[in-house]
């Protein structure tokens, strides 16, 4: 298990040893311990950041923070950690063939989703083999996702 970073730099593609940063991973990529501390620590600012919220071994954790020199929660959104837009992973009983059955009815985003009024949820749900009630509240779920914070 790896360490997700994400490449914050100008567009294109950045390759770093065996890692590339490109538009297809959506610019975030797993990298070993001692390639998120370098990074993290870029010498030019804003070019790389830890991803939020991300699951990381308390083992991995500790390494980590001994390499940067601090700990992870003293670190800001603005100098070296990133959250991630929601997605459709993130809507609660959306397993991935769910969401591939989804994106065959052309439901392929969040916003999609949230999109949905009843004839369209109708229409999915008889194209997916998911209850009109399912849906309705996997949609409600994705307006909840991406309204602004607070």
């Amino acid at each position: 298990m790896g360490i997700e970073i994400k490449y914050t730099g100008s567009s294109g593609v950045r390759i770093l040893e065996q890692y590339e940063w490109n538009s297809d991973n959506g610019y975030v990529v797993e990298v070993d311990v001692e390639t998120a501390a370098n990074l993290i620590t870029y010498p030019i600012p804003g070019q790389f950041a830890l991803i939020a919220d991300q699951k990381i071994s308390q083992a991995d954790r500790k390494k980590l923070e001994d390499l940067i020199g601090a700990k992870l929660s003293e670190l800001t959104t603005e100098a070296a950690v990133v959250e991630l837009p929601p997605t459709l992973s993130d809507v609660t009983g959306l397993s991935e063939e769910r969401i591939a059955s989804l994106a065959r009815a052309g439901v392929e985003s969040l916003e999609a989703l949230a999109g949905l009024d009843e004839a369209a949820v109708k229409a999915v749900a008889s194209k997916t083999g998911a209850t009109r009630s399912e849906i309705s509240g996997w949609s409600e779920q994705a307006v909840s996702l991406l309204a602004p914070a607070k």
